[in-house]
């Protein structure tokens, strides 16, 4: 999913929430984590935990980011 937006593979509204997640993260300069429950397709909902981390250039300036989700669905 490198380069790719959430839009392009969530449903709006969540598209919105982890975009606003990824937000937090560039605005705050630090790493943010958040639990959701996400629908999928043929499974009905999973629950997942993401982690987003800002990457900061050397002259400390913010470049992108680095996310992960996780399920955590049991």
């Amino acid at each position: 999913m490198i380069g790719r937006r959430a839009e392009e593979f969530l449903p709006a509204e969540l598209a919105r929430r982890f975009e606003e997640h990824d937000q937090q993260a560039l605005n705050s300069g630090t790493s943010v984590h958040l639990e959701m429950e996400v629908p999928v397709a043929g499974q009905g909902s999973r629950w997942f935990e993401t982690s987003v981390t800002p990457l900061v250039n050397e002259q400390g300036e913010v470049t992108g980011s680095a996310g992960i989700a996780r399920d955590i669905t049991e």
